[in-house]
């Protein structure tokens, strides 16, 4: 799992457009942006992107079961 990722660009809006069409069907999302201008001398602006409230894809609903079938049949799971 990604935690945080920053990757520098020279085509800010681009960019921005880019990650907006494409994260958007995974339910991921323009989030807060920070202004370097706020922090400590030389800090980069920031877009964040992330998971839109109560949003769950289909695909995290087929790990969800894979993992609980993963669980099940490891050793020393019990057994009904």
């Amino acid at each position: 799992m990604l935690d945080h990722v920053f990757i520098t660009v020279d085509e800010i809006d681009r960019t921005i457009a880019f990650y907006d069409a494409a994260l958007a069907p995974l339910g991921i999302v323009p989030g807060h942006d920070y202004d370097g201008k706020d922090g400590p001398e030389g800090h980069p602006d920031l877009k964040r992107f992330g998971r839109t409230p109560g949003y769950s894809s289909g695909f995290e609903k087929r790990l969800l079961i894979r993992d609980r079938r993963i669980s099940a049949l490891s050793p020393g799971a019990r057994r009904r």
